[in-house]
């Protein structure tokens, strides 16, 4: 899809169905998750990315159809209508999506395993990766997926967040099972991360959109306009001949 269809009217423009969809396209994201602050945020401000895009759409319109003002004025007062409706938006828009990311971030922090809180929890881990190293590949994932299921953390975190060397595992096995770990123990958190990672990658989208659309406005010209600066231009050739 073109970033803005220019219709053969020159006094018109079209506002991209992504732009006019917003809120559906980030509600469809949310798919089948529960109440959520941060995605009725996002929603919102999808919401408002739609209505600016319209409003965008209804000002220059009727500036392009002032039929008091020369074609190169028209162009001018449009390229300034769009760029302050777009700029009276994009404050709050990166605002809710700087939000958006620190709750992320706050709820990447949740499933991540606890270091050793003293010097005893530190030297248990040593132990657990010591042991662990000592058996077979698989005795150890065995051991490894029953403090898993048991709810065993400090057991696990110290397999996690050890070097994956120390404890006989591989870098893809030692990933596999921190990752198995946070499914089971954290399963609806991760779900709700990789929700609002969808919504926020939609958004990002969206406002990329929104830009382009109204930078497309004030940067581009249409047949009446180029006419007129042809001819603006021939006249001051003519001038500057004569003289």
């Amino acid at each position: 899809m073109s970033v803005m269809a220019v219709p053969a009217t020159p006094d018109q423009i079209e506002v991209p169905l992504s732009l006019q969809s917003a809120e559906a396209l980030i509600t469809k994201r949310r798919g089948k998750g529960g109440e959520d602050a941060a995605f009725d945020k996002l929603a919102a401000a999808a919401a408002e990315i739609s209505s600016t895009a319209a409003r965008v759409q209804d000002v220059v319109t009727k500036v392009l159809r002032n039929e008091l003002a020369t074609p190169l004025a028209r162009a001018a007062d449009a390229k300034r209508a769009a760029n302050k409706l777009f700029q009276g938006v994009a404050g709050k828009l990166d605002s809710v999506r700087a939000d958006t990311a620190k709750t992320i971030a706050a709820l990447e922090a949740q499933t991540l395993p606890c270091p050793p809180k003293d010097g005893p929890a530190a030297i248990y881990h040593a132990e657990v990766r010591t042991a662990l190293a000592r058996m077979a590949p698989a005795d150890r994932t065995k051991v490894i997926r029953a403090a898993i299921k048991n709810a065993d953390d400090v057991f696990t975190s110290a397999v996690i967040l050890g070097n994956a060397a120390l404890t006989g595992l591989s870098q893809s096995e030692r990933d596999g099972l921190a990752l198995e770990w946070q499914r089971t123990r954290h399963g609806p958190v991760l779900e709700r991360i990789e929700r609002l990672r969808a919504g926020l990658t939609e958004y990002d989208r969206l406002c990329a959109l929104l830009q382009s659309f109204s930078l497309g406005i004030m940067q581009s010209k249409n047949a009446a306009v180029a006419a007129a600066e042809h001819s603006a231009e021939l006249a001051r050739a003519a001038m500057a001949g004569v003289a």
